[in-house]
């Protein structure tokens, strides 16, 4: 029987600053509002750039965690690897809204991508973004890739 499993899991945040000296983009983060915008997806308001991203509980070492212990399908595929890339909202409270394969319609989701989705699905809540030190919505995207092995 051949089982996926998570294999790696990439994150990646790019903030650019440009080339403002510190003391000018201190300021500017300190002085700056939260830019909220509407989620058309799902109706729901998310800040664009906020001061600190939402974070699994206890950092990327425990998500890495629990997506391999979680995140399994025991669907054929026709190669070695498979890409799945999530999008989901985590609210000011830290709950996982609006969980989503990009670029696909849900008529498009492939049993694989509805199995990723269902074990994501139980993730716990998330230490939520904050702007200004207020707890914010926001949108977090986290490309997958699934290894075919063995089993």
């Amino acid at each position: 029987m051949k089982m996926f499993f998570t294999c790696l899991v990439v994150l990646s945040v790019t903030v650019i600053i440009g080339t403002v000296g510190y003391a000018q983009t201190f300021k500017v983060q300190q002085d700056r509002k939260c830019i909220m915008t509407l989620d058309e997806t799902c109706q729901i308001y998310v800040c664009t750039l906020p001061d600190k991203f939402p974070e699994f509980p206890g950092g990327v070492g425990e998500m890495l965690s629990f997506m391999q212990k979680n995140v399994r399908t025991s669907k054929e595929n026709d190669g070695s690897q498979s890409k799945v890339y999530l999008s989901f909202i985590v609210t000011e409270t830290g709950k996982i809204e609006c969980l989503r394969i990009v670029n696909k319609t849900t008529q498009e989701y492939s049993i694989m991508d509805k199995d990723v989705l269902q074990e994501m699905a139980k993730m716990p809540n998330w230490i939520p973004a904050q702007c200004n030190g207020t707890n914010v919505a926001a949108l977090y995207s986290l490309p997958i890739t699934i290894c075919l092995a063995n089993q």
